[in-house]
């Protein structure tokens, strides 16, 4: 018999070193292996530190991981923990049968996993990558796809103006369809990486594109979707699958399980054989499909109603603000659902800080976003700044990212929890107002 690792133990337990915790026993997102009860918990497009009530459950499925240990190895338990997260995954997710499901460690190796498998089809093809910015999807993203023992190139199509303005729909299709005639003279099998939805709450390119793009060169285009926000329906997410498209997803960013837990979504392919995980990606995806079945028994009219309402006094809130300058992202376009839903509302409010010098640095967002998840009275946990480069000149400035999570969707709905979220976010952007005086008083040395 082997022992199961504590709880605590098992929330941090993977390959991914940005698990590992500091001698302050926080991970490099700032996230605990345990709950932290008075944290506002607006970082989901990056991490979520682990809730009282995901705690309170994550401990019954620990328990049950200890009995089963008492009667069969370790190896037994993670099988057949596998199976059940295969299994909960198909059922909730609506999965057809021929869509074969391969869990990850983190949305950067399911990524990896998806180029193992288009190089498979293609053994002895040379590979370009064709992708939005990485800022955009994951720094990690570029280096995962250009697997070592594979020869493979990559590169990056920009969505936004240096200015930070969404660049046209029209130009960002041009540009991917001139870097595909270019791969093609080169010989070259394509991935071709879309986004649904960003760290900024972008989609690109849009479907519409890619399938136009894969319909002019089939034999040469394979795509690959970036889903690993997983901010959109049940029903849209089959719809990618019935296009042909590859899909990441995690668990541990909109459904706000502690990270990481991932997946690699192939349709139309048999089941292959799954390898048992560790038990604390397991663990995660528990967490996670169990926030992802409660959000689909909502009303879509109550939580598009409550999303609709909430997003715009966000938007309202933050613009009433003279420090605070929203990035600005298009209007979520998905054309198989015209009806109101929450999948077509944004959910991640990017956003700068201006000081009488100019926006906040990258440095000095970073700094603000640790002190806030620190601070004793009241922690705040945003998604973390994100670096832009709007002048060539200057260091890189600091975009930070108020998030909206499916359990905060969900306590909208069941607990009647919006005026709450509302007072949470008026609190936040007083709080970004002091700690921006406070850096500012610092950097000057007063």
């Amino acid at each position: 018999m082997n022992d199961v690792p504590s709880l605590s133990a098992l929330l941090i337990q993977g390959k991914d070193d940005r698990l590992k915790l500091d001698e302050h026993g926080y991970n490099s997102y700032g996230c605990q292996a345990k709950p932290k009860p008075n944290l506002l918990r607006f970082g989901s497009s990056t991490a979520s530190n682990i809730s009282s009530e995901q705690w309170i459950y994550a401990q019954r499925l620990h328990a049950n991981m200890l009995q089963d240990a008492k009667k069969t190895c370790l190896a037994n338990v993670q099988q057949a923990h596998t199976q059940i997260i295969l299994k909960k995954l198909r059922q909730t997710c609506h999965l057809a049968k021929d869509t074969d499901i391969q869990l990850a460690d983190s949305g950067t190796a399911a990524h990896q996993l998806a180029m193992q498998q288009f190089c498979r089809k293609k053994p002895h093809a040379a590979w370009h990558i064709i992708m939005v910015d990485a800022l955009e999807t994951g720094r990690g993203v570029p280096k995962a796809l250009c697997l070592s023992d594979h020869k493979i190139t990559a590169e990056n199509i920009a969505i936004r103006q240096i200015s930070g303005e969404p660049l046209p729909p029209h130009q960002i299709q041009k540009a991917f369809e001139l870097a595909i005639q270019r791969a093609l003279q080169k010989d070259l099998q394509v991935v071709l990486l879309m986004v649904d939805v960003s760290k900024t709450g972008y989609i690109a390119p849009s479907l519409a594109t890619v399938l136009e793009l894969r319909q002019k060169y089939p034999q040469h285009i394979h795509i690959l979707l970036d889903a690993c926000q997983f901010r959109f329906s049940i029903e849209t997410l089959n719809d990618y699958l019935q296009h042909d498209i590859v899909i990441a997803i995690t668990g541990s960013k909109f459904l706000a399980a502690p990270s990481f837990c991932a997946a690699l979504l192939i349709p139309h392919q048999t089941q292959q054989v799954q390898e048992p995980q560790a038990l604390g990606v397991l663990l995660r995806w528990h967490l996670a499909l169990n926030t992802l079945q409660t959000l689909n028994t909502l009303s879509t009219d109550s939580s598009a109603t409550l999303m609709q309402t909430l997003a715009s006094n966000i938007q309202s809130l933050l613009q009433q603000d003279k420090r605070l300058t929203a990035l600005p992202t298009p209007s979520i376009q998905r054309p198989q659902h015209d009806q109101i839903h929450w999948q077509n509302l944004p959910t991640i409010f990017p956003f700068f800080i201006k000081t009488d010098q100019g926006f906040l640095s990258h440095q000095q967002a970073l700094s603000i976003f640790q002190k806030l998840q620190c601070d004793k009275k009241q922690p705040i946990q945003l998604g973390r700044p994100m670096p832009f480069v709007i002048n060539l000149e200057h260091e890189p400035v600091g975009v930070f990212r108020l998030c909206i999570s499916a359990p905060m969707m969900i306590d909208m709905v069941e607990k009647e929890a919006y005026q709450d979220i509302i007072e949470h976010v008026v609190y936040i952007i007083q709080k970004l107002n002091e700690m921006l005086v406070q850096t500012l008083t610092e950097s000057r040395g007063e």
